[in-house]
């Protein structure tokens, strides 16, 4: 398989590991910098580390300079640049291969000043007299460094020994990764004898901490360093241990101390007021700080970054949150609008707030009240409104669009909805960000499978939330977990396991969501969650519950009875028409009280049902007509089609539609209603069906019967013959096409020159002639032999040219208008049904003769 892109392998589901992070975020190309310092994985603190590096250098301190001077190629050079740079951090990049980024930018510390510290370290000397990326004439000057001291045998480097039992021994259980290795005195001393080893142990997460702070001191800034400071962040470890680093001189280990979550209180309370700021914004970092410690924190507190990092962390306290959400940096107030816990009153003072990133976020906040919302809907930015509107009542594939993008506001939004389809809780349940991972484990239609794989999320808070919001949990973990975050005390007040006495506890919530919550657990007092349902304006509330499904036939069924009640107001019938059940808005949309406004709302229904039962009200104006006539479900229109108040407007509408269907257009096609200039539009539609059924009706125009009578298809003429008000013109033109002509004779319509021109052939005609002027020839001409048998074989073609209109000619000869020159015609075929049709003409006529 081919290997990610640095962007590639910052986008994956996996985030990168810390030191590789960091590695992304200090490279020289600037989108991967600028990818890797926005990833969600990316400490606060080093995030702003790194936008002070990128865009104001000269606010940086000599200690982060320092950092940075350990890190990348762009890191690096930043470092090279500075003028508050220490010599340390200079010799480092030197020794680095950074030697011409130095002397170029470092103008007060040049060649000089770096053959001095050459000639009191003779390291650095042998390095600049031989690495070739020191400018030569450098080199060559430290080479006469180098020749200046006593000559002395060059220093050697010890040479690997023959590898023996013992050694691989070592380095294997150096590589293993099975966890609680533990090594013995032996063992040590072999690591401090080989480099190999050393170099090995730098990257093992299982040795003692003594190991690796010994060989960050033979290898500054090396690899043994990296390890150290991740072990003490993120690894367990005794109290003593904390105790013996936590007075150490360097703050870079009292910083990655600060932040381990297993830090004893005592030690967190005593970093918390660290002379180092940068360790006392790390106690912020730490996932496990108390409301007290934050509190702490904030006394006379001046850093923009410990107020950011206090404003952003869930435990900090209610009262704090609403004073930092009147900071005057907008970074501060934009972590106050997406900690969890910031209280609606917070949140509504921040709707207001200038910066369009702390609305957006104030808009996908699940604790933003009701009222809150209108004015973010109504936003000037799309960038808040868009996420505002989220927040209402979505269909499945608005769920899953919103699902898919790759903006976290959007899907925090989605999920305060208070019921969600399995696939999409999946998809949040495996996004990127840890905050939505949380939101997602808190929700209670999340899957089983889903909840048990965020139990080993490697987010602290994810794990929490999720052990906790597990329907299996037991009453004992429920009862010792701690509750400084608000997501907790929302799950725990929800939760049907939770303990009576910590229900009780919460009930005092200073939450209003919390102190809900409890009244609607299971484990309240019975009915307390029934004796709300009547209270209408609670019911959006009681519907995002995650209890909501054990009340909801319940609900609904009270919401039935309402819209079925005959005085129901049209407000609350407006307020029902929001209902999630589909049997209330379809009682909705049949209530004869139901105001207008409302059934223009249900006419957007997602549920056909809904709309079906509002086009089948006793009366529909001609506003929701029109609405119907543009619904996407073709059943809804055609019922709209047998409504016999059907407006004109509305049959314009549903003309003007593109690929209507052919049964709508035959159904309008019948209603009383529809105008000649309609039948006429449709009478050139491309559907034969639907040409047909136009070519029928009455109210055909003349052009549009003479325009069809040009058709080429036979179920169209059909139809038109069919019409009762054919104009004869257009019956003329269709005889003198020979269509139909069995349907033309028995029109009401038909005329003797429609019969004559049916009956009429050219060949029988010349025949006829031909036998007039053969009579008056002489006789002794006229009765020459071959003449009469010419004559009688003419007359015997002719008859065979007609057998294939037998049924034709006899319904001519019997037809009371047909005159004898349309009976010559039709006598030309010699049949019996002919002789027949003959003597019952000659019977009629003979009849009607007597009578007159």
């Amino acid at each position: 398989m081919a290997s990610l892109t640095p962007l590639q392998e910052l986008a994956q589901a996996n985030p990168p590991s810390p030191a590789r992070l960091v590695a992304l975020a200090t490279c020289p190309d600037a989108r991967i910098r600028e990818a890797a310092r926005t990833h969600s994985t990316m400490p606060p603190l080093l995030k702003h580390l790194l936008e002070s590096a990128e865009g104001r250098p000269s606010s940086l301190t000599p200690e982060q300079l320092d950092w940075l001077s350990q890190q990348g190629p762009w890191a690096a050079d930043v470092a090279a640049r500075n003028i508050h740079t220490t010599d340390r951090a200079l010799r480092y990049l030197v020794m680095t291969g950074h030697s011409r980024s130095v002397l170029r930018h470092q103008r007060t510390r040049g060649t000089e000043w770096l053959l001095a510290l050459a000639r009191s370290d003779l390291s650095l000397a042998q390095y600049l007299s031989q690495d070739s990326s020191v400018p030569r004439m450098l080199r060559w000057r430290a080479t006469g460094v180098l020749a200046s001291h006593a000559p002395s045998a060059p220093p050697t480097t010890p040479s690997e020994p023959d590898p023996s039992p013992t050694v691989e021994s070592v380095r294997r259980k150096l590589r293993s990764r099975e966890p609680d290795v533990t090594y013995t005195d032996e063992e040590w001393q072999l690591v401090q004898e080989h480099v190999a080893l050393q170099r090995t142990a730098a990257h093992a997460r299982q040795v003692p901490l003594h190991w690796l702070t010994w060989l960050d001191e033979q290898h500054p800034y090396g690899q043994a360093r990296e390890t150290l400071l991740e072990r003490l962040e993120r690894c367990p470890a005794s109290d003593s241990t904390f105790r013996q680093l936590i007075d150490s001189p360097d703050w870079v280990i009292r910083a990655a101390i600060a932040r381990n979550p297993g830090l004893h209180p005592e030690r967190r309370r005593q970093l918390s007021q660290d002379p180092d700021w940068w360790v006392r914004a790390c106690v912020a970092e730490n996932p496990n700080a108390t409301p007290g410690d934050l509190q702490r924190l904030m006394e006379h507190e001046d850093q923009e970054v410990i107020r950011e990092l206090v404003a952003a962390h869930p435990h900090a306290p209610t009262e704090l949150l609403v004073t930092l959400a009147h900071d005057g940096e907008p970074s501060v107030r934009l972590q106050v609008a997406r900690n969890p816990g910031t209280p609606p009153e917070a949140l509504e003072q921040l709707a207001t707030d200038p910066r369009v990133s702390v609305r957006a976020a104030v808009a996908a906040h699940p604790l933003t009240s009701e009222h809150t919302w209108p004015r973010l809907i109504a936003d000037e930015q799309p960038r808040v409104s868009t996420v505002a509107r989220l927040r209402r009542p979505l269909s499945k594939p608005e769920l899953l669009a919103a699902v898919a993008s790759r903006k976290r506001l959007m899907k925090l939004a989605v999920l305060s909805h208070p019921t969600l389809p399995p696939e999409v809780l999946e998809a949040l349940a495996t996004d990127r960000h840890p905050q939505i991972r949380a939101q997602a484990a808190l929700h209670h239609d999340l899957p089983a499978e889903a909840r048990q794989a965020l139990a080993s999320d490697p987010a602290p808070d994810v794990r929490r939330l999720a052990l906790i919001a597990d329907p299996e949990a037991a009453a004992a973990t429920l009862a010792q977990v701690s509750r400084h975050d608000v997501r907790v005390r929302q799950a725990l007040s929800r939760h049907p396991r939770t303990p009576a006495d910590l229900l009780e506890q919460l009930s005092d919530d200073t939450f209003e969501d919390v102190r809900l919550s409890v009244i609607l657990n299971p484990s309240a007092p019975k009915g307390a969650l029934q004796r709300r349902l009547p209270e209408q304006p609670l019911r959006p509330v009681i519907r995002r519950h995650p209890l909501y499904g054990e009340v909801r036939a319940a609900l609904h069924d009270m919401e039935y009875h309402e819209a079925k009640h005959p005085e129901t107001s049209p407000e609350a019938l407006s307020a029902l028409a929001g209902s999630d059940s589909l049997g209330v808005r379809r009682q909705v949309a049949r209530h004869r009280a139901t105001a207008e406004d409302t059934l223009m709302a249900l006419s957007g229904d997602v549920e056909v049902e809904v709309r079906q039962a509002l086009v089948k009200r006793r009366q529909l104006s001609e506003r929701l007509q029109r609405q119907l006539a543009l619904d996407s479900d073709p059943t809804i229109r055609l019922a709209l089609t047998k409504r016999e108040d059907l407006e004109v407007e509305a049959i314009t509408v549903m003309l003007r539609l593109p690929d209507q269907p052919e049964d709508i257009l035959i159904s309008l096609l019948r209603h009383p209603a529809i105008q000649a200039g309609q039948v006429s539009s449709l009478a050139q539609h491309r559907e034969v069906v639907v040409r047909g059924n136009a070519a029928a009706h009455p109210l055909l125009p003349v052009e549009a019967q003479h325009h069809l009578a040009n058709d080429t298809n036979d179920f169209v003429l059909g139809k038109l013959l069919s019409n009762p008000n054919l104009n004869s013109t257009t019956l003329q033109r269709l005889a003198d096409r020979g269509h139909a002509p069995l349907a033309i004779i028995k029109h009401p319509q038909v005329t003797t020159s429609m019969l004559e021109t049916l009956a009429y052939d050219e060949g029988y005609a010349r025949l006829l002639r031909t036998r007039q002027f053969v009579n008056r020839l002489p006789p002794r001409v006229r009765d020459w032999g071959p003449l009469q048998g010419w004559l009688r074989r003419q007359g015997e073609r002719a008859s065979q040219r007609a057998f294939g209109k037998m049924n034709v000619l006899v319904a001519i000869i019997q037809h009371e208008r047909s005159s004898e020159q349309a009976v010559r015609f039709a006598r030309r075929l010699r049949h019996p049904e002919i002789q027949k049709a003959l003597h019952e003409r000659k019977l009629r006529l003979k009849t009607e003769g007597a009578h007159a």
